[in-house]
């Protein structure tokens, strides 16, 4: 099932689509989709308060929870993206261009791929300086291209992207990029720890944090300061309420590039070199 954005439902609530066969397509939705339902009625209190308390503080209770119930609707969802059109304008730059051989643009925009529920964008682009490809996900709401799955199933090769919605193709090959598949897989529960403190001394150390979300998922993370280097120990308790799961990806990302590791229901897996100082985000894909 594909959800309308928020943009979307917002403007469905507020009687603001200019299309009426828009308004149509989300009102039939919405006789299917209980959290896309929950949110327009939230939403819809949100914007009575918001009128009502005009000249005063407005809460934002209401605000989270629709948003959160959204956030609900799209978690491990698949979407599926569709090549943009492009008009050669330019492939005629670079014809024109072949007279100098000091022109070269410093990015170049491979191929340009694109979703409409939610609305994303996906660049496949070339730095020219650094000789290296990487790609750029840009979405209606930040949050749907930070640390989250691009997937071309034709090569069974997976990508996550950065807090920024890149992620650098170093050393990757991609060739014929517009006769692949793409996707985007968006995370089936997401955490994050902030900053971890450690006595200072003593050479070994740890912590440990249960993490539980409301949708039923739950880990356990150990966090371990060791003379040979720092480490996190994650277990993956529950998804979805439930403790018997098949094998599921678990992503992890600071400020550097996102890594993932699969790992079955209840076994630790480790990732090694983690800044306690930094905040740390973590994503479960099925």
């Amino acid at each position: 099932m594909i959800h309308p954005s928020k943009h979307a439902l917002n403007l469905f609530v507020e009687n603001k689509l200019e299309d009426s066969s828009r308004g149509a397509e989300i009102a039939r939705h919405l006789e299917e989709c209980e959290f896309c339902r929950q949110y327009c009625d939230n939403y819809r209190l949100y914007c009575e308060a918001g009128a009502e308390a005009a000249k005063g503080a407005i809460s934002q209770a209401a605000w989270r929870l629709a948003d959160r119930l959204y956030q609900q609707a799209l978690s491990g969802k698949i979407v599926p993206l569709q090549f943009l059109p492009t008009d050669g304008a330019y492939e005629r730059m670079l014809l024109a261009a072949d007279s100098d051989s000091d022109f070269a643009p410093p990015v170049i925009n491979l191929a340009t791929l694109y979703s409409e529920e939610p609305e994303m964008v996906l660049r496949v682009m070339r730095d020219t300086d650094r000789n290296e490809d990487y790609l750029q996900l840009i979405g209606a709401e930040a949050e749907l291209a930070a640390q989250v799955m691009i997937q071309i199933p034709e090569l069974d090769r997976e990508f996550i992207t950065d807090a920024e919605g890149r992620v650098s193709l170093a050393g990757v090959e991609l060739d014929d990029v517009e006769q692949l598949k793409w996707q985007i897989k968006l995370p089936d529960a997401s955490f994050s720890l902030q900053p971890l403190h450690y006595d200072p001394d003593h050479t070994e150390s740890a912590k440990k944090v249960s993490l539980q979300t409301e949708g039923g998922d739950r880990i356990e993370v150990v966090f371990e300061d060791k003379t040979e280097g720092k480490q996190i120990v994650i277990r993956v308790l529950e998804l979805d309420g439930k403790t018997d799961f098949a094998p599921v990806r678990v992503a992890i990302s600071q400020q550097q590039t996102p890594r993932i590791k699969s790992v079955a229901a209840n076994e630790p897996i480790e990732f090694g070199f983690i800044d306690p100082q930094q905040e740390i985000n973590i994503r479960l894909f099925q």
